[in-house]
């Protein structure tokens, strides 16, 4: 049986989590008003049993866990708390009074609840002074609970915070996306033609670089028409830069051309998209100015999300740009969609599970990656309810820094507390961890006047085993461009363009004053990298910043435990000593990190060295049940 049944709840909170799967809603709602009910004339839902057929956990809020065993149930049951008053239920245009026929709204200790046997559709409208106010639906069969203004689907423990189950259920992540990222900005990165001004051609020209050091996918920093160097200002959605695209002996390398080169070694390609806002250039600004609300603290133009045509538009680019090849997008600034109102996050939920769900469709392993920056790092957790694949883990760089200065014994635990915070609003994302990015600064440098992160290591042998220890660690990896070289620059110019320095290839070295003039910027930048060899020459050294990584990148694309393994830490109290185990479906790998520059290391374990890391000649042994590790060195124990 297929039933389908409407209800209607008094308001409690704009913040409302919702609970679904699969289906949207195919029932209007739009003429509801609060306290307008009537007897239907028919109906095709069986009425419940008047007797009580099943009570909630009889345990409090306080001794309730979302890991305990779920109450099962073939239909929808709602548990409510007291803030509930009544439910109000239509089925097609037949309206239903509150007390539901053939039963009442039935009470266990703390909790009120009805049910509705053999239905696997709610659709949930909230009102207030009679007006519609909000919009959810719950489409799969189960047990829910509201508490505290908020959804879950187990009983929720005192103070614990909502599980948002999308309306429309979370996309499926593809295992196609796990991959090793790269960053790179087209105009920093690679000259194809000798104008010094990077293109597309300067990046396949040097695809057999990034294919050689493990990289699965390329995110393009933004390459639309803008009017800024930072290029975060976009002037049209559907064409790209120019000067990206150039010919050279009569062959024109353009943006098909680099989607296809890449595909071919199995790179894929994720475009930055800049969906919140736009340049006051951009021709919707100059159409459809009723499309925009204020303008952000850039001064850049903001969307309002709130109308269906903006919603619409936007998901029409990303449509048109799936179908031209690109694998996926970085959504920049997911969280500055809705900026304002205590139910900003609900609606960046639902905006953003509705873009995912339409790209989804359109290429199922497409790969979502959502940046999502504020001073609560969890919220990027949080975020990735919205069917996004991945969201940036912006603590990376704290975690590894501090690995690095007294505090590796407490990497494994943050880790494993990153994952739990994951599995808990989305089970099928994928971790994203970067050590420096266009925003950040470099990992290998200070930057003293910046006010971007502190967190750097500038010792040469703890630098490569920081970005192999973070390569490590479950999920995707995101490479800044020229991090794999230990680049560092200084500039006399604007302060980020350090971050955005050349790329020191011996053949289409950029050349950073000719793009930055092009914006009426002056000032040039210097670069070195943490050899000052060319890369040839670093990629010839096994014990190079490259080749370190490299070796981390190829462990790990080998071994689906370290990929998507669930980490649980050791705690051994060295201070130097990163020490957890990592398993995946009966499978685990135990993993042991030296982060000192000057000493050794010794653990008691049991089994055989599987593979090792180490940025000196020393590397780790194993004799009698006890592992040496040389100071910057990395095992893996089987």
């Amino acid at each position: 049986m297929n039933n389908r049944i409407l209800f209607l709840l008094p308001l409690c909170s704009l913040s409302l989590l919702a609970c679904s799967n699969n289906e949207a809603s195919s029932l209007s709602s739009t003429s509801v008003a609060e306290g307008s009910v009537s007897e239907p004339t028919s109906s095709a839902i069986s009425s419940p049993d008047s007797a009580v057929s099943s009570l909630p956990p009889a345990s409090s809020h306080s001794s309730s866990s979302s890991s305990s065993p779920k109450e099962s149930y073939d239909g929808i049951k709602v548990y409510c708390d007291s803030s509930w008053t009544n439910i109000y239920a239509w089925v097609g245009e037949n309206k239903l009074c509150g007390d539901w026929p053939g039963t009442s709204l039935k009470s266990a200790g703390q909790w009120k609840y009805y049910e509705f046997p053999n239905i696997d559709f709610v659709n949930v409208i909230f009102n207030g002074g009679g007006k519609q106010t909000s919009d959810f639906s719950i489409d799969t069969k189960g047990v829910f609970y509201y508490s505290n203004d908020a959804w879950f689907d187990h009983e929720p423990k005192e103070g614990e915070k909502p599980t948002y189950i999308p309306k429309d259920g979370y996309p499926v992540t593809s295992d196609s996306n796990y991959r090793t990222f790269y960053q790179l900005l087209v105009y920093s990165f690679a000259d194809g033609n000798g104008d010094g001004v990077g293109d597309f051609k300067g990046i396949i020209d040097h695809l057999d670089y990034l294919k050689d050091l493990g990289i699965g996918a390329i995110w393009l920093s933004p390459i639309q028409p803008s009017d800024s160097y930072h290029s975060y200002d976009c002037t049209d959605y559907y064409s790209v830069k120019s000067a990206y695209e150039v010919t050279v002996g009569g062959v024109k390398y353009d943006f098909a051309k680099l989607l296809q080169a890449a595909h071919q070694k199995d790179i894929k390609i994720v475009m930055d998209m800049v969906l919140n806002h736009t340049s006051r250039n951009h021709v919707w600004y100059q159409q459809h100015r009723d499309w925009y609300g204020n303008d952000n603290k850039f001064g850049f133009p903001e969307f309002n999300f709130d109308k269906t045509e903006v919603r619409e538009a936007i998901k029409d680019v990303g449509l048109y740009w799936l179908r031209q090849g690109v694998d996926g997008f970085r959504l920049d600034a997911a969280y500055w969609v809705y900026n304002s109102g205590s139910n900003r996050d609900t609606k960046n939920f639902d905006w953003w599970q509705e873009f995912s769900h339409a790209m989804k469709n359109e290429k199922s392993d497409s790969y979502l990656v959502g940046e999502v920056l504020d001073e609560n790092h969890d919220l990027a957790f949080d975020y990735t309810c919205c069917g996004f694949d991945s969201t940036f883990d912006f603590e990376a760089p704290r975690q590894t820094y501090e690995a690095f200065n007294g505090k590796a014994s407490s990497f494994a635990s943050e880790i494993a507390e990153d994952q739990a915070k994951i599995d808990a609003y989305n089970p099928n994302a994928i971790m994203a961890r970067a050590l420096s990015n266009h925003d950040i600064g470099r990992f290998s440098q200070n930057h003293p006047t910046s006010s971007d992160t502190p967190y750097f290591i500038e010792n040469a042998s703890q630098y490569k085993i920081a970005t192999a220890l973070n390569a490590l660690t479950p999920g995707n990896t995101y490479i800044y461009y020229g991090d794999e070289l230990g680049l560092r620059a200084t500039a006399d110019g604007y302060q980020d363009q350090s971050y955005r320095t050349p790329m020191p290839f011996e053949t289409g070295l950029t050349n950073s004053a000719a793009y930055f003039e092009n914006f009426h910027l002056s000032g040039t930048s210097t670069w070195s990298t943490l050899s000052n060899r060319s890369i040839s020459e670093d990629q010839a050294d096994p014990h190079s910043a490259y080749s370190l990584l490299k070796k981390a990148i190829s462990i790990k694309a080998g071994d689906p435990v370290l990929q998507k393994g669930r980490v649980e830490a050791k705690l051994s109290g060295n201070s130097d000593l990163v020490d957890y185990s990592i398993s995946l479906d009966g499978e685990t790998t135990h993993f042991y990190c030296n982060t000192s520059a000057s000493k050794s290391i010794t653990v008691n374990v049991s089994g055989q060295i599987a593979d090792s890391i180490s940025a000196t000649s020393s590397v780790p042994s194993l004799a009698g049940g006890v592992l040496t590790l040389p100071p910057c060195s990395i095992a893996f124990i089987d």
